[in-house]
């Protein structure tokens, strides 16, 4: 596994004509640091541009050279919340 970390922040206030009502102000960021572990390399023959008959000189890499295959976890996403209690 990875560390995924997340933040929030938060903000309450005490609104002037009753204690008893509140506005509170959120803001909370997941995957701070935006970390994408990767996927596997693709190993293949044709990953690598490999040709099965090296006479023929194939020296055009494949579409896929060197790429990773995929990229897991979620990307970095951010929420704004406002929140009224009376």
């Amino acid at each position: 596994g990875y560390m995924n970390g997340d933040m929030g922040l938060g903000k309450t206030f005490d609104m002037p004509w009753d204690d008893k009502q509140k506005l509170q102000l959120r803001w909370d960021v997941f995957n701070v640091a935006n970390y994408q572990p990767f996927g596997a390399i693709d190993n293949s023959r044709s990953g690598f541009g490999v040709a099965r008959d090296p006479k023929l000189r194939n020296l055009t890499p494949p579409s896929n050279w060197s790429n990773f295959t995929a990229i897991q976890g979620s990307p970095r996403e951010m929420q704004v919340a406002l929140r009224y209690s009376f």
